[in-house]
C-alpha cells in the first residue's frame, strides 16, 4: 500500500472532526442542556408568580380591607427558596443530588399552588382553583410522568388543599366538615376548574411521556450513528475517523504501529472478497486481543492497520511486535479452508514524556520503518511466513 494513505487518513480526520462534533453532541451535554432549559423556565415562572402575587395583593388591598389573608404571605419566601435550588440544580453534576433538588422544588411548588388558591376569596366562585395542576404538570416534566401519574400527583394536590379547608385552615373560613354540600351555584364554577385541571394534567403526562419515548429514540440513534462514524463496518475496531481522537487523550510517552498485511491481495484474487473480509475481521480480533485496555486498535482503510499505544515504552512496543508477528501469521478458518497471510510491522515511540504527540510525525517514521521491513524481505526473497511454523493444509500465499 502506499505511504499516501496515512498523510489522507490525517487530513481526512481533521477535515471531519469539526463535523463529528456538530452530528454527535456528547449526551452529557444534551443533558445538560434540556436541565438548563427546564430550570430556567421554573425560575421565570416562579418570578412572575411572585410578581403577579405581588400585584394582587396592591390591587386588593381595598376589596380586602387591608386584611390581607396570611397564606399570601409564605408564597414570596416558597418561591425564592424554590429559585435557590433551582440555581444549585443548574450547577450540580450528580444524577442523585439532581433528583433530589427536583423534589425539593416539586414540594415548594405544591406549597406555593396551595397558597395562591387559599388566598383568592370565596371558593367556587372562580377557577382559580385550576392552579393547582400547575405543579403535576411541571413535575411531569421534571420526572418524565406519564399521564396516569400525572393526573395522581394532581389529584393528591386537590386532596392537600381538601384536607386543608376540611381542618379549617382556609384563612375565608370556608371549612367543607361544616359548610354541608357545594350548592349547585359552587358546582357550576368547581366542576369545570376540576376538568380543566384533568384536562391539563392528562395532556401534560401524554406529551411528556411522547417527547420522553421521541427523546430516548434519538438518543439510541445517536449512539448508533457515533458508533457507525467512528468504526470500521466489518471489523469493528476504531477507522481513520477516531484515530485523532485516540492520539489527542494522550499528552506522554507512547507509540504507534503501522501493520500491513502481506499476501492479502492475493488471497482476494484467488479466494474472492469473502475470504478476504474473513481475514481482516480475524486480525482485528487478534489485535484487539493482543493490546491492553486503553490501547486503540484502527483500521485506516484496505489491509492497513494502525495501533495506538500510550505510555508504552520502546520494549513494551517491540515486544507487542514480536508476538503480533508470530499471531497475525497464524492461519484463518475461512469457508475456502484455512488461509494465512503475514504482516510488515513498523512502529514509531516517542521519548520525551513532556512532548505533545505529533501524530503526522510519528505515522510517517511507524509507515517509513514498516516499508523497510517490507522492503528487506523483499530484498532477502524471504517468504510471507517466515516467522511461522508451516502446517498441512494451510495455504499461505505471498
Amino acid at each position: 500500500m502506499a505511504t499516501r494513505s496515512h498523510r489522507d487518513a490525517v487530513v481526512d480526520i481533521d477535515s471531519s472532526a469539526p463535523v463529528m462534533s456538530a452530528m454527535f453532541e456528547d449526551s452529557a451535554t444534551a443533558i445538560r442542556r434540556r436541565r438548563r432549559a427546564t430550570e430556567t423556565m421554573s425560575i421565570v415562572a416562579r418570578l412572575l408568580g411572585l410578581t403577579m402575587a405581588a400585584a394582587a395583593v396592591l390591587l386588593a388591598a381595598d376589596t380586602w380591607s387591608n386584611d390581607i389573608p396570611p397564606t399570601i404571605v409564605p408564597i414570596g419566601p416558597l418561591c425564592l427558596i424554590a429559585c435557590v435550588l433551582g440555581a444549585a440544580a443548574l450547577r450540580t453534576t450528580s444524577e442523585r443530588r439532581y433528583r433530589r433538588l427536583n423534589a425539593a422544588q416539586c414540594a415548594l411548588d405544591v406549597a406555593a399552588a396551595l397558597a395562591a388558591v387559599l388566598s383568592v376569596p370565596t371558593l367556587g366562585q372562580d377557577l382559580s382553583v385550576a392552579l393547582l395542576v400547575l405543579p403535576a404538570m411541571w413535575a411531569s416534566v421534571r420526572f418524565g410522568l406519564g399521564p396516569r401519574a400525572t393526573v395522581i400527583a394532581w389529584l393528591a394536590t386537590v386532596l392537600a388543599y381538601a384536607a386543608v379547608l376540611a381542618l379549617g385552615l382556609d384563612p375565608w373560613d370556608q371549612d367543607l366538615a361544616s359548610s354541608g354540600p357545594m350548592d349547585r351555584s359552587a358546582l357550576l364554577y368547581f366542576a369545570p376548574a376540576a376538568a380543566l385541571g384533568l384536562l391539563a394534567a392528562w395532556t401534560t403526562g401524554s406529551q411528556t411521556r411522547a417527547v420522553t419515548r421521541h427523546l430516548a429514540t434519538v438518543e439510541q440513534a445517536r449512539a448508533v450513528l457515533q458508533h457507525q462514524a467512528t468504526h470500521d463496518s466489518l471489523t469493528g475496531v476504531a477507522n481513520r475517523t477516531a484515530l485523532r481522537h485516540g492520539v489527542a487523550a494522550t499528552t506522554s510517552a507512547g507509540a504507534v504501529m503501522v501493520i500491513d498485511l502481506d499476501g492479502f491481495k492475493a488471497v482476494n484474487d484467488t479466494y474472492g472478497h469473502a475470504a478476504g473480509d474473513w481475514i481482516l475481521q480475524s486480525v482485528a480480533a487478534r489485535l484487539t486481543r493482543a493490546i491492553r485496555p486503553g490501547d486503540v486498535a484502527v483500521r485506516v482503510g484496505g489491509d492497513e492497520f494502525v495501533l495506538v499505544l500510550p505510555h508504552a515504552d520502546e520494549q513494551t512496543t517491540a515486544d507487542l511486535a514480536t508476538r503480533l508477528q508470530l499471531s497475525l501469521c497464524e492461519p484463518v478458518l475461512t469457508p475456502e479452508g484455512l488461509l494465512s497471510v503475514g504482516a510488515s510491522i513498523g512502529t514509531a515511540v516517542t521519548i520525551d514524556r513532556g512532548d505533545v504527540w505529533d501524530l503526522d510525525q510519528m505515522l510517517a517514521q511507524a509507515d517509513a520503518s514498516m516499508y523497510a521491513a517490507k522492503s528487506e524481505r523483499a530484498r532477502r526473497r524471504q517468504p510471507v511466513l517466515t516467522a511461522c511454523e508451516s502446517r498441512p493444509g494451510v495455504r499461505a500465499l505471498a
